[in-house]
């Protein structure tokens, strides 16, 4: 939870305070989540004057209209790179089969990119939008069981790009101001492959020894 924190303090918080009111990220620890809460009802009716979904919005959320009807591509990468940011993860894996090559089995090369929701709706949207950029993407459902935070957990919608030129793409396009989705994509850029378990840190520090 602590590896948004710098993108929390340093990019989304300002940006926030800037055009909407003055906010300080926190960590709240029931959760498990580092970053910023409102209960201002001005605020809160302005942020839904521009776009923002009020109540029980996790299984229908959608994307904005204004962002859908847009004619502009940086209106609508913006948005995926802003939801990324926020929702979306960068990581690698090792190869499972047993004829790889020894170095594929213990090296996590092969490249992952999803953004998780639990509104299909919206990550079906997100999908038409990177097609409209040339990007590959596929939306599947998780099922998962239990309970999260005395919450029941039924599973979740994934957005993901396998494909190594896909991912890419998405990044030459979109990109990331998020720190802990660009150090894990720069690094795997760099040696080939991600280290597993590295904090945001490590990876500032190798990358600047690469």
């Amino acid at each position: 939870m602590t590896e948004d924190k710098d993108y929390f303090d340093d990019f989304f918080s300002v940006i926030f305070s800037n055009q909407i009111k003055e906010v300080k990220p926190r960590l709240f620890s029931y959760w498990k989540v580092y970053g910023i809460c409102m209960y201002n009802k001005k605020i809160i009716s302005k942020l839904v004057d521009i776009g923002f979904q009020k109540g029980k919005k996790c299984y229908d959320i959608e994307i904005p209209e204004f962002v859908l009807k847009s004619e502009s591509e940086k209106v609508k990468s913006s948005f995926i790179r802003g939801y990324f940011d926020a929702d979306g993860s960068f990581y690698c894996d090792k190869s499972r089969s047993k004829y790889s090559a020894e170095w594929k089995k213990t090296h996590n090369y092969r490249p992952e990119l999803e953004i998780c929701s639990c509104s299909e709706k919206i990550l079906n949207q997100c999908k038409l939008l990177l097609e409209d950029m040339g990007i590959e993407s596929k939306v599947i459902f998780r099922k998962s069981t239990g309970f999260k935070n005395k919450r029941k957990n039924n599973g979740s919608f994934r957005l993901k790009l396998r494909k190594k030129e896909m991912i890419e793409r998405f990044f030459k396009i979109i990109n990331s101001n998020n720190p802990k989705h660009i150090t894990r994509y720069c690094v795997w850029k760099n040696l080939g492959y991600l280290p597993p378990y590295t904090k945001l840190k490590q990876r500032k520090e190798l990358l600047k020894q690469i």
